[in-house]
């Protein structure tokens, strides 16, 4: 009988150390794959900080640009423009236009090529715009200056 206990035991034992070898082996795969983790947080922190780095010295020179602007010299060069602009006397304008010979200005057009005339349109329509946004940036961009 004792002989059939120690098989028992052994048998226990051997069942338990298999038991403890697959918790242990799941523990080294949970381990590893913890590692493999931990290192792919690292590197994306690594990774972010350097891009942020590299946003702050982009912003840090913005910021030393704007600030060696002179706001004074840019609001007053706006109120200036846009007092010029108030200034227009658009009704003598509107009256200029309707006495323009619209014949003579037919007859110019009709000699002008149609394609090197559109190309030309179109650039003054895009230097207007640009212009304009332009305007628009400047004035947003310095308003709170005021």
């Amino acid at each position: 009988m004792d002989e059939k206990k120690e098989m028992m035991i052994q048998d226990e034992l051997l069942n338990e150390m298999r038991m403890l070898k697959k918790t242990l082996f799941v523990n080294r795969v949970i381990g590893i794959v913890s590692c493999v983790m931990s290192l792919a947080v690292i590197v994306i922190m690594l990774i972010g900080i350097s891009k942020l780095n590299a946003f702050t010295r982009e912003v840090q020179i913005v910021t030393d640009k704007v600030s060696q602007v002179d706001m004074e010299q840019i609001n007053s060069a706006i109120e200036n423009f846009n007092d010029t602009v108030n200034k227009l006397d658009f009704e003598y304008i509107n009256e200029s236009f309707k006495e323009v010979d619209m014949k003579a200005i037919g007859e110019i057009v009709e000699t002008i090529d149609a394609a090197e005339l559109e190309e030309t349109l179109e650039n003054i329509n895009d230097v207007s715009e640009k212009l304009k946004n332009l305007s628009e940036k400047i004035t947003n961009l310095f308003s709170f200056g005021r």
